[in-house]
């Protein structure tokens, strides 16, 4: 962040050191502002893997060789905020969803989309 903050042109470079302190704040959840802003970067996560996971089961494609984006999924466990956790249950119940559909295609053939037509 140094790096960053040493980059900023004239007129904002009065703001580096706020900047700086707000990384940190960020970085270290030392206020309830951070630790909701990185509860949400954890989501946001959770919401792209899941797509990549529902883009592969809309072209037909077998969720096995996806198996490694478990790993993002495991940050599901480290949100701290109950508005962020609720979001994210929700995202891992339709993962849920989106791999039943997948198994389901393996055993019987079908060939319905993601959303179910």
């Amino acid at each position: 962040m140094n790096t960053l903050t040493k980059l900023l042109p004239g007129e904002f470079s009065a703001n580096a050191c706020k900047l700086k302190e707000l990384f940190d704040e960020y970085e270290q959840g030392t206020s309830s502002e951070a630790i909701l802003v990185k509860d949400i970067d954890k989501y946001e996560l959770l919401v792209q893997a899941l797509e990549y996971e529902r883009d592969a089961v809309e072209r037909k494609e077998s969720l096995d060789g996806l198996r490694d984006l478990t790993t993002f999924f495991a940050v599901r466990k480290s949100i701290k905020t109950e508005m962020v956790k609720k979001w994210a249950d929700d995202v891992m119940a339709e993962r849920e969803r989106i791999w039943k559909l997948s198994e389901d295609r393996k055993v019987k053939g079908n060939d319905n989309d993601v959303n179910g037509h």
